[in-house]
């Protein structure tokens, strides 16, 4: 399996990921993935983010509150 082959089984089942993730199916994402993360960063507050090619973008969803724009 190439990159050409990973490429195309991600497109293939990325509607399906898409549709579960937001049904709250990604449990390792949700419980250890993102609080971990979220964990290292330093304060955010008053800072500016770009989050790029992070699919459904749970870091800065879940960051809002911390104060980001």
């Amino acid at each position: 399996m190439d990159a050409t082959d990973v490429g195309a089984h991600w497109e293939s089942n990325a509607e399906t990921w898409t549709i579960y993730s937001r049904a709250g199916y990604d449990k390792y994402r949700d419980a250890l993935n993102t609080p971990a993360f979220l964990e290292m960063l330093p304060p955010v507050a008053g800072l500016k983010g770009l989050d790029l090619g992070c699919g459904e973008a749970p870091i800065p969803a879940r960051s809002r509150g911390a104060g980001p724009r």
